[in-house]
């Protein structure tokens, strides 16, 4: 256990973090920025730069090649989803589909008993 002369005073401990907070605002600034030819990874929205403008300057064609792709992608996505939804069946139903299927079993059961075939 720390005994009380061991222990710094608490304005001294002040004074020496007050002393070291320029250079532990530097340490962690430093390598906050990428350099110009390092890729650039994960940035908030706001930090991000900014698209450049000839990116923007796409001759006609290619708007419409662009736009055709996105409209076959998003009716692709569309089908897929309809898709999704036909394929399930409420519980409902599918116990109604369910009950009838049992019932039509037991009936072509109970002919088969009440019939003279020998199986």
């Amino acid at each position: 256990m720390n005994t009380p002369e061991d222990q710094p005073h608490p304005d001294e401990a002040l004074a020496r973090a007050r002393a070291a907070r320029e250079q532990m605002a530097a340490a962690l600034d430093e390598g906050q920025e990428p350099g110009v030819d390092e890729p650039v990874g994960w940035q908030r929205v706001w930090k991000r730069p900014r698209k450049p403008e000839a990116g923007s300057r796409k001759s006609k064609a290619a708007k419409k090649v662009g736009l055709r792709k996105q409209r076959k992608r998003l009716q692709e996505a569309a089908k897929r989803r309809l898709a999704a939804r036909n394929s399930h069946r409420s519980r409902v139903r599918q116990r109604r589909i369910g009950i009838a299927a049992a019932r039509r079993d037991v009936r072509a059961l109970s002919r088969m008993r009440h019939s003279g075939a020998w199986l």
